[in-house]
């Protein structure tokens, strides 16, 4: 028997027995496999009725972890069964700001493919394209200003992203918001 076979198996049981399995962190068995990258534990979790959204007790759902730890391939699979590429955690976070907070563009642009919101704000009123800003990722500026973000939009202190890239100083990201007619604001 293979180990993937063992696997299957071992997860079929545990799902057939109904056991409630959780990490201290409310993570269930596949927010952690996606963590894990373990693609087969998540195919197998989710073709035995994993529900593909379910969160953690911050409200994480398996594709944020995706998009946090820039995973293309589980985000792509998460996203196919049926993943709400606009899901927000407790914060209002969405996948697309943890893929832009940890510099992950392959994920942003399959994120933006699928449909996320390029203009949603958590909390604090703050936009995927104010955390690239602020995280100097100008490459991911470029391709959520491609994306239609809107470079107007205030965050919870009334800053524009033309004000923190200003504030930290980063050429690439203000030349790019230049471009976009930032500094007319």
């Amino acid at each position: 028997m293979t180990k993937n076979n063992l696997l299957r198996i071992k997860l079929t049981v545990i799902l057939l027995c109904g056991a409630l399995l959780t990490s201290c962190d409310g993570n269930a068995p596949l927010m952690d496999s996606v963590v894990d990258g373990n693609s087969d534990a998540v195919k197998t979790l989710l073709e035995n009725g994993t529900p593909v959204d379910e969160r953690n007790k911050y409200g994480w759902t398996a594709l944020m972890h995706a998009a946090r730890l820039g995973n293309v391939e589980l985000g792509e699979l998460l996203i196919a069964k049926g993943a709400n590429v606009n899901a927000k955690d407790e914060s209002s976070w969405t996948a697309l700001m943890r893929a832009v907070e940890k510099g992950h563009k392959p994920m942003v642009e399959s994120l933006l493919a699928a449909g996320a919101d390029v203009n949603a704000t958590n909390k604090d009123f703050w936009t995927a394209l104010q955390w690239a800003t602020v995280k100097n990722e100008a490459e991911i500026v470029d391709v959520l200003l491609e994306a239609g973000a809107d470079v107007a939009i205030k965050n919870s202190s009334g800053w524009t992203v033309w004000m923190i890239a200003i504030r930290e100083n980063n050429g690439a990201v203000i030349e790019s918001l230049q471009k976009a007619g930032a500094h007319k604001l």
